[in-house]
């Protein structure tokens, strides 16, 4: 399924721009590939962001090129205090997705949330209360929310997960654990050893992770 926006197609929406929500404190951005049609639903991808790691060009600069080629849109919520997010911040990332589907025209079985140790746990939280809109969850050096319950598999939408960490990596036991858990309810999961122990991808690893958002509408 797809959901038609409100933005016209062509380059009028295409680069980096804000994606302020007049209501609230947080910052957010967004960036459209130049190849962007309204006639063609592209996927969403919710990059939460790990609190002071943020750097808007680089952000730029690595998903420019996999967003033209794989149909995505990326927006990238930022925490309303510079410490870290807030659980009551989860209503404010719902309304950044919603946002973007007024906005844009959106393949709904490409909508994933992302993130870096901390960020992709919030984006997890998130995602667990929002389930009948979030197709998968990507978590690089980071964990499943303690508190939350994980969605249980359901043929009609089911949540696939996606995680990423270092093979000496001091989380890896405890991530281990998750895919072993998600595994025997039942959840398409998918497992990438990085290189880098700071939890950054490199530009094939994120390639390979553009890949696996790609191939969520056949799952």
């Amino acid at each position: 399924p797809a959901r038609a926006g409100d933005a016209a197609a062509g380059d009028d929406a295409a680069g980096t721009a804000d994606l302020k929500l007049p209501e609230e404190r947080n910052d957010c951005f967004v960036y459209v590939p130049p190849t962007y049609r309204a006639e063609t639903p592209h996927g969403l991808l919710m990059f939460v962001t790990a609190p002071g790691k943020f750097n808007k060009a680089r952000w730029e600069k690595q998903w420019a090129p996999l967003c033209a080629k794989h149909h995505l849109i990326v927006v990238a919520p930022q925490p309303a205090d510079k410490g870290g997010w807030e659980t009551t911040e989860v209503e404010f990332l719902r309304k950044v997705y919603d946002e973007s589907l007024r906005r844009y025209a959106i393949d709904e079985n490409r909508v994933v949330v992302h993130g870096e140790e901390i960020g992709g746990t919030f984006g997890a939280l998130f995602a667990f209360s929002n389930e009948e809109v979030i197709r998968g969850v990507s978590l690089v050096e980071g964990g499943l929310p303690r508190r939350a319950a994980v969605p249980a598999s359901d043929p009609a939408h089911r949540m696939a997960y996606h995680f990423a960490h270092a093979a000496k990596s001091e989380r890896a036991a405890a991530i281990k654990a998750m895919v072993e858990k998600l595994t025997a309810m039942k959840l398409p999961v998918a497992v990438q050893t990085i290189q880098s122990d700071s939890g950054a991808l490199s530009d094939a690893e994120r390639a390979a992770f553009a890949r696996w958002v790609d191939s969520l509408d056949r799952l």
